[in-house]
């Protein structure tokens, strides 16, 4: 999975620079760096950070989430990639801590309905003696940060997982909320350093390139930034 992903961004690039007929050298031109260096990059042996794929993606006249993707047309509406994704998410609001939206894979994977979900907090979710530890961490957020931090869910069925939680400012119907990614890592899984897995880190990376493209302010747009770098070199790194 690993080594299909870094190759499925090399094979669209490749793909799209000859679909529009472009050379290396003129693409290197473009991006002003050497051809070689360019000639590295879809040979796999340059390790491509967010500057650079973003400019590709402009040179190219492909969005990151086509790019990322390898499909010439794919939903970029963030909403779209929430509700189709295989990973657990959902947003709430941090003034009452109430679920706003949940997708499919969180309703799987936690047990609760929809309806059940509406009704609750996220603190509902949190084992008693570690709702006091959420109230504080709450206290924290801000737009400009993203939040990565191990903690722990109940399951519908009164099970207690492990999860780490990736947690990012997002607007909802003209409401200041936050997006939560939950990952729980199996015993045996291959993970990257900070506990997601590859295919993980991946779908978070679409996550955030869809957010970057339905337009986010200065001090938002830095942030993801951030975190898609973060996000890229682990799984370049580990393929």
């Amino acid at each position: 999975m690993k080594l299909h992903i870094a190759n499925q961004i090399i094979k669209t690039i490749r793909e799209r620079r000859t679909e529009l007929g472009y050379t290396q050298s003129y693409l290197a031109g473009k991006l002003d760096i050497s051809q070689n260096t360019y000639s590295d990059i879809e040979k796999g042996y340059s390790t491509l950070n967010v500057d650079r794929l973003l400019s590709l993606c402009s040179v190219l006249k492909i969005s990151p989430t086509q790019l990322l993707s390898g499909k010439k047309q794919i939903p970029a509406d963030f909403s779209k990639l929430f509700y189709s994704s295989d990973r657990p998410m959902w947003i709430f609001e941090p003034a009452t801590l109430n679920f706003m939206d949940v997708n499919d894979a969180a309703i799987y994977n936690y047990g609760f309905a929809r309806a059940d979900f509406m009704k609750m907090t996220i603190a509902d979710i949190r084992p008693h003696e570690d709702r006091e530890r959420l109230y504080v961490n709450l206290k924290d957020l801000k737009g400009d940060k993203t939040y990565e931090q191990p903690v722990r869910h109940w399951n519908r069925d009164g099970t207690i997982k492990n999860v780490r939680v990736s947690c990012y400012q997002v607007e909802n119907d003209g409401v200041e909320c936050y997006l939560v990614l939950p990952q729980v890592v199996a015993p045996g899984m291959a993970v990257l350093s900070q506990g997601l897995t590859v295919q993980d880190s991946f779908t978070e990376l679409r996550i955030l390139a869809a957010q970057l493209e339905s337009g986010v302010s200065a001090t938002r747009n830095q942030v993801i930034m951030e975190r898609m770098q973060v996000l890229l070199t682990q799984i370049l790194s580990n393929s």
